[in-house]
């Protein structure tokens, strides 16, 4: 008994208030099942709204070798690090290594807080906040190189330095 006065509650109800509107009118109960199901999103449907035509729409030419070079840049100045950090370990101070560690480590970090913002800040949702980002980045990466060659060139040095807050 309660299924079927809810059954016909339910009914009333859609065919009386859900169906009506300046798009659509009143449809039957019977033929409910025969309406395409909508999913709820916060952007309004544009029912008709014209579609790009594919021809007018530009492509540049595909080039295999398009992100390999970025890719194989990031790798080189990774792998890079190892022998770096190995040499100064072994052979401690030297002004070459530090001159190397405070160029190759900067660009290091650079590549991973782009990828970074590129993941957490996309152009397509934060535009001005992504340039504002890109750029922060582009001018610490910038400070952090002249800092670390003037330290390297003026002071002591990078490895010197880890030394000396190693044992501090």
């Amino acid at each position: 008994m309660i299924a079927s006065s809810f059954a016909a509650a339910t009914r009333a109800r859609v065919s009386a208030t859900a169906f009506r509107s300046a798009n659509v009118a009143a449809v039957p109960v019977s033929t409910l099942s025969l309406l395409p199901r909508r999913i709820h999103t916060s952007v309004p449907a544009k029912i008709g709204a014209p579609t790009p035509n594919p021809e007018k729409v530009p492509v540049h030419a595909v080039d295999r070798m398009e992100g390999s070079y970025h890719w194989d840049f990031e790798r080189f100045i990774t792998v890079a690090l190892i022998p770096i950090v190995g040499a100064q370990v072994a052979a401690g101070a030297h002004p070459t290594t530090d001159l190397l560690l405070g160029l190759v480590l900067p660009i290091h970090c650079h590549i991973g807080f782009g990828a970074c913002i590129t993941d957490y800040v996309p152009v397509r949702k934060y535009g001005k906040w992504n340039t504002a980002a890109v750029w922060a980045l582009r001018a610490g990466t910038l400070a952090t190189l002249v800092a670390c060659y003037n330290f390297n060139t003026t002071d002591v040095g990078l490895t010197e330095l880890v030394v000396r807050s190693w044992k501090a």
